[in-house]
Formats: structure tokens, sequence, C-alpha cells
């Protein structure tokens, strides 16, 4: 199984509007992708703590195995939400990790 993890930092300007939309747009993900497992999502509650702060919202979720890790990527739910993002998007960082420790 793989962990994927993706933090959001929204752009100065983005609209409250547009981040609700993305924001609403992306929980209706796991609906669309059969892969997706144990799908979470917030927005960051502790910016005074271990120099939080640089994030604005998070999501997490399971992924069978790699082959499902491209799938995810390249689904057409996804590229739509990636089209979503230069409304709001600031900064990203994504990370994933096999939660078995294997690589």
């Amino acid at each position: 199984m793989i962990r994927h993890i993706v933090l959001f930092k929204w752009k100065a300007d983005a609209s409250e509007e547009a981040i609700d939309r993305f924001v609403e747009a992306m929980s209706r993900f796991p609906s669309q992708n059969k892969d997706i497992q144990d799908w979470a999502t917030g927005k960051e509650i502790a910016p005074a703590v271990f120099g939080g702060g640089s994030f604005d919202y998070g999501l997490t979720c399971l992924l069978p195995d790699h082959a499902a890790v491209e799938r995810y990527r390249d689904h057409p739910y996804h590229l739509q939400l990636a089209a979503m993002l230069p409304e709001v998007r600031g900064n990203i960082v994504v990370f994933d990790y096999n939660i078995d420790g294997r690589a």
C-alpha cells in the first residue's frame, strides 16, 4: 500500500470562492476512482507549532500499489482538478511512500 500525501498553499490572491470550489471538487475524487482508500482532507489547524503555517490544506489517501498511483495521476477527474489549480495554487508538495517500508 502506498500513502499519498498532498499539501497545498493557496496563492495570496485566491478568492475564498475559488478555494471552496476546488476543495468541493476534490472531495468528489474518491467517488470517481475506486483505487482510493482512506481519503482524508483538512485545513491546517496549528500554524504556530513546529514551524507550521507553510501550507493551508492537506489530503492523504491510500492507494494499493504503484500501478494505482499511475492510474490516480492520469485519471480524467484528477486532470480536471489539475486544470482548476492555477486559480488557487501557491505551492504544492506531494509525498508518496510505501506504508510497509519497502521501496
